[in-house]
């Protein structure tokens, strides 16, 4: 959200950041049900210097004012009224999570209604937590993530996705051009991951960013707003309906680290481009990464070696795509054809699964039309599950196997031990496990580590055998390398059937 100067400061004042919370909290999960929830948000009025640097625009626009916002029928309203509040025409709305609720990577959303008319300019934005007096006076709070910036002086038809920061070559700004905005509620979110940060409307990726993405706690501000004439949002015009609100049905704060998003940029270095390519940048129509590369030569062709399962190929489709043919590992596989009435961005045009674990490449080849677009490619990995046989498992102390068991084992066969005090362990790569076992009479308690540290003691214990049943499961660990052990703790025996990964 673009503001004006800034008043003079108090002197010496400086905002730290909050605790951050645990990765994978909810932090807000507010469905506006009942008043205000004043834990969490705060109804701004720029009557108060810190919020009147951050909310007051032209003297023809609008100022916040805490009587501009209501809750009732399950919505938060940000209202904006012709009322006149310290020398300006008209009030509006604003609410923040300043001093109350801050994060650091995760997803943030919500659903809502946003106003609409000449004039108007909506927004949902983040700044950190930590900033001095000197970054106000200068206007320099930033890093600032506006999840969304709506101009009624376009129709609201254009959603403006920015990450400003200090050095402005580390600016992205991306726009989603699609239908009035304004008559119907939408989802606006961000996936906020180290170095990524991802903007998505209705559940759809609109914009990504690896450049400059911020490294420091943040909070929220929702507004409606008027900037007036000489700001970017313009006049308010005779025509635009008063009051009007943006109506905000639910907002969601999930903190949490998440595992690294494995699509390929076609800027990538690993992708090897044969022919005439060129490249376009900052289109606004929703790219992955807010650019493709493009060719229009048949014959042309780019190759990806990737490891793992599967792979998506990303491109375009429009009326100017024609058809690409697809080669995995030299062998060719499918023409596919992007031609469309109207244009469609991210669109999986080739995608295979099931492929042998390892190393493979895909080739697309251009073949007709006048364009051949490349986005991106996103390479899959299936977990595999680890049988009770594999040599990825440990086994310490005295185990025994059971093979051709006939209940349903997976593999069918187990590993059992009867011994107290023996584990099996397996190490895998992944953010989740299952420990696959059996219930039954005559199993008994397992105590279950990770990573050397005591998660939970598991019981297996039952009237009735039933098999490949997920004894311990866990998700959301940080990606990578991580070991599981599963010690015997009473009962006649342990039974150990499998261990499945979780990517």
């Amino acid at each position: 959200m673009k503001r004006l100067l800034p008043l003079l400061l108090l002197a010496g004042l400086l905002w730290a950041p909050s605790t951050a919370a645990a990765a994978d909290t909810v932090l807000i999960d507010d469905e506006f049900n009942g008043p205000l929830d004043t834990s969490v948000w705060t109804a701004n009025d720029s009557g108060q210097w810190f919020w009147d640097y951050l909310t007051r625009q032209t003297a023809e626009g609008s100022v916040a004012h805490p009587g501009e916002v209501t809750v009732s029928g399950g919505e938060l309203h940000l209202g904006l009224s012709k009322t006149s509040y310290l020398n300006h025409t008209y009030r509006a709305g604003y609410v923040s999570t300043y001093g109350k609720v801050s994060l650091l990577y995760g997803k943030v959303e919500a659903t809502m209604k946003v106003s609409g008319g000449a004039g108007m300019w909506p927004a949902f934005w983040m700044l950190p937590t930590a900033f001095t007096e000197a970054d106000m006076a200068n206007s320099t709070v930033l890093p600032e993530i506006d999840i969304f910036e709506i101009l009624g002086s376009q129709q609201s038809k254009t959603d403006w996705m920015t990450l400003h920061n200090e050095n402005s070559a580390d600016k992205t700004s991306c726009t989603f051009n699609t239908v009035d905005l304004s008559q119907a509620y939408h989802t606006y979110a961000i996936d906020w991951q180290p170095g990524r940060l991802t903007w998505l409307v209705d559940g759809v990726q609109r914009c990504t960013t690896t450049k400059a993405v911020p490294s420091e706690p943040m909070w929220l501000i929702i507004n409606n707003s008027a900037g007036g004439c000489a700001s970017w949002g313009g006049c308010i015009q005779p025509g635009t309906t008063l009051p009007t609100s943006v109506d905000v049905k639910n907002v969601k704060v999930t903190q949490g680290v998440s595992a690294p998003d494995p699509t390929v940029n076609d800027s990538s270095s690993a992708i090897t481009y044969s022919g005439t390519w060129r490249t376009s940048t900052a289109r606004g129509y929703g790219d992955y990464g807010d650019d493709v590369h493009y060719s229009s030569v048949n014959g042309d062709s780019a190759s990806y070696t990737f490891t793992g399962t599967g792979i998506d190929y990303i491109g375009e489709k429009n009326t100017d795509i024609g058809e690409a043919d697809v080669y995995l590992d030299g062998v060719f596989k499918q023409t596919v054809n992007g031609s469309a009435a109207s244009r469609q961005v991210q669109q999986a045009l080739y995608s295979v699964t099931g492929l042998p674990a390892g190393s493979h490449t895909i080739k697309v080849v251009k073949k007709s039309g006048t364009y051949l677009v490349i986005d991106a490619f996103r390479p899959t990995t299936t977990a595999v599950t680890a049988n009770d046989t594999s040599a990825a498992i440990t086994y310490a102390g005295t185990w025994r196997t059971s093979t051709a068991r006939g209940y349903g084992d997976y593999g069918d066969d187990v590993h059992y031990s009867s011994v107290n005090g023996d584990s099996a362990s397996f190490t895998f790569t992944g953010t989740g496990v299952d420990y696959i076992g059996e219930k039954y009479t005559d199993i008994g308690e397992a105590d279950v580590y990770l990573d050397g540290v005591f998660k939970q003691t598991v019981n297996g214990s039952a009237a009735s055998r039933q098999v490949q049943q997920a004894l311990y499961s866990v998700t959301g660990l940080p990606a990578g390398s991580h070991t599981i052990k599963v010690v015997k703790k009473s009962g006649t025996y342990l039974v150990i059937d499998a261990f499945t990964p979780r990517t």
